[in-house]
């Protein structure tokens, strides 16, 4: 009779770790720069492209292969939130690697994409890419169970990438400067 307590409690507990999903690395980024009309600019276009390169090439970035999911924030409206750069940033990327852009989350739904990510099977050991809009970023670096070596990203910074691995050893995020266009800073924010 104890042996199969023993077995059901185990298979359990077993059950109970097929909840959760952990994919072995998390990287977001912001958005390419953008226009007064909230598309993006020239130079947001040249950095989409240059994204394309650096999310597939970029040794930093590739200690579990290559990604097998791309985030971006689905355009709603509300504020200026309601256009495509997000998805225009990694599209050059979603191409290279041939993967779709899921969009089905947006503004104010960072829990709901943390959520779904920590618990779909399909991500388990898998490096996911999430482009978002800086207002939101450290929020979901928090939602993924980190910090941030920086206080707040700056309404100019576009070029921060922010890296979490899992499972969680040091709760601070890794941030690294892209260095994909002439005149990105050399330097963290504050």
């Amino acid at each position: 009779m104890k042996s199969l307590l023993t077995q059901l409690c185990l298979i359990g507990c077993l059950g109970m770790g097929f909840l959760e999903a952990r994919p072995a690395q998390v990287i977001i980024i912001r958005h390419g720069e953008k226009q007064k009309d909230g598309e993006l600019s020239q130079a947001g276009q040249e950095r989409a492209g240059a994204l394309g390169t650096y999310l597939t090439q970029n040794s930093a970035l590739l200690n579990f292969g290559q990604a097998s999911a791309i985030f971006a924030a689905r355009p709603v409206h509300f504020l200026d939130d309601n256009t495509l750069r997000c998805i225009q940033s990694v599209t050059p990327a979603a191409s290279l690697l041939s993967l779709p852009v899921h969009s089905q989350f947006g503004s104010e739904q960072e829990e709901e994409l943390v959520h779904f990510i920590l618990h779909d099977h399909r991500y388990d050991g898998k490096n996911v890419i999430i482009c978002w809009h800086h207002h939101s970023i450290l929020d979901l670096v928090r939602l993924f169970g980190y910090t941030s070596p920086i206080a707040s990203i700056p309404s100019d910074r576009y070029d921060l990438t922010f890296i979490m691995t899992f499972p969680i050893t040091n709760p601070v995020a890794t941030v690294l400067l892209q260095e994909l266009m002439f005149n990105d800073p050399t330097t963290l924010p504050p």
